[in-house]
């Protein structure tokens, strides 16, 4: 949290700026590539436990585990978790 009371995500965005939307496009993208939750989140270094809470919308991905899973499916962490940015 920072000062003004707001949680605050990758490079100073505020986590209200981050939606069901975005959200979605980390399940789509690891269909597109066709893997499972479980080997994307061998792949990054999580259970696939927590993946699915952060593609469900439970859960919100660390930077490191944004920067892996972006790094993983070959796109931006702002394309997958930043409204707007795709």
């Amino acid at each position: 949290m920072t000062g003004n009371g707001w949680a605050v995500r990758f490079n100073g965005v505020p986590e209200e700026t981050i939606d069901r939307t975005e959200r979605d496009a980390l399940r789509r993208l690891r269909k597109a590539r066709e893997l499972t939750q479980e080997q994307l989140a061998s792949q990054v270094g999580c259970s696939q436990t927590n993946l699915a809470d952060i593609e469900s919308g439970r859960s919100q991905p660390s930077l490191r585990l944004a920067i892996a899973i972006a790094a993983a499916l070959e796109t931006t962490v702002d394309e997958l978790f930043v409204k707007g940015a795709a």
